[in-house]
């Protein structure tokens, strides 16, 4: 007897025991452990950014910048708790809607941001520079990549070649301005504008020249066809008005421009004296006759004696510095001008 009621009720025990066993099972499901979990870690999110939030508002306060009044300082953050019998519509719902606030706040926060870097952008300097700067073309790499630093500006007139890295990455020339804020009202002074021209064209021969020396072919022609397009330009500005004899300022401008046209031509046309005889001859006249006239018409009386003028005499040495280029153009010094040592730059 005693054997057999120990036997039932060690039966009954066991029965027991896989019975709560199977009912823990229905209440600790893998399924509603992983729900809990995804609710736990969505706390901790919740809960991290707030952190987040009140260390910039801190930061933001302690350097003066403006912050957001109507943010909250603390708020509790209702962990989310999935139990058995709770509608999970309901809590979908409620999970949008805090996703909706948080959203808003981000917006709010991004405009916020914007708005103080345009206030920042508009109160900072100007950098002054020049009007043009040559960059990496996009899609191009060097070889060696310490020798051709990103966003790279061309060397000034007189600079050499970097040593560094033999294949470099092209470049091509954009304009340095900044946006137009206003209308621009054209001059009707036309000798004011092909002077400007002018220069525009002499400084974008001298990048051409300085991008030559240190390899960039392919820029410095992009250099010189902008410079032919502004001389062309000036001399079109120039052009003199019937029964009017132009000033003499205006016909050294002319001469001038047509001199860099000829220049040019000689590098991106292949003009020559032997390759083209008449042209070569035609383009060197064009260049001589504002000169000539300016020689003729200015003359001074001194001492019972015809000289030239000032503008008699620079137009005399711009004609024997165009005829010297043509004859000596291959001259080149022994001792480079570079390794001379002037008297001023000698060490104390």
């Amino acid at each position: 007897m005693n054997s057999r009621l120990v036997f039932v009720q060690a039966v009954c025990a066991l029965t027991a025991l896989v019975s709560a066993q199977q009912s823990d099972k229905v209440v600790r499901s893998p399924e509603l452990l992983r729900a809990e979990l995804d609710a736990c870690k969505r706390d901790l999110e919740l809960r991290r950014s707030d952190a987040d939030r009140l260390l910039d508002l801190r930061i933001r306060h302690d350097l003066g910048l403006p912050t957001d009044n109507e943010v909250e300082w603390s708020r509790p953050v209702a962990t989310v708790s999935l139990v058995p019998g709770k509608a999970p519509d309901r809590q979908l719902a409620e999970e949008e809607a805090a996703t909706g606030l948080l959203q808003a706040r981000l917006d709010k926060l991004k405009l916020q941001v914007d708005r103080i870097k345009a206030e920042n952008l508009a109160k900072a300097p100007k950098p002054k520079g020049d009007e043009w700067v040559t960059i990496p073309v996009p899609g191009t790499t060097s070889a060696n990549p310490s020798s051709q630093p990103q966003n790279q500006v061309a060397a000034p007139t007189g600079e050499t070649k970097p040593s560094g890295g033999t294949n470099t990455a092209s470049l091509q020339v954009v304009a340095n301005l900044d946006p137009v804020r206003a209308q621009i009202d054209g001059s009707q002074d036309h000798a004011r504008v092909a002077n400007a021209l002018l220069k525009a064209g002499q400084s974008l021969m001298d990048r051409a020249e300085s991008l030559r020396r240190q390899g960039q072919a392919a820029a410095a022609d992009q250099c010189d066809d902008a410079a032919r397009e502004r001389l062309q330009r000036a001399t079109r500005e120039l052009a003199p008005v019937d029964g009017q004899e132009p000033p003499l300022a205006d016909l050294f401008c002319l001469g001038k421009c047509r001199e860099m046209l000829f220049r040019i031509a000689e590098r991106r046309e292949g003009l020559s004296l032997s390759a083209n005889t008449s042209e070569y001859q035609r383009r060197e006249q064009e260049v001589r006759e504002p000169f000539l006239a300016i020689t003729a018409r200015d003359v001074e009386v001194r001492d019972g004696h015809e000289q030239p003028g000032v503008f008699g005499r620079a137009a005399q040495t711009a004609l024997e510095h165009f005829r010297w280029v043509n004859l000596h153009r291959g001259f080149a010094t022994k001792t480079p001008l570079d390794s001379i040592t002037w008297p001023q730059q000698a060490p104390k």
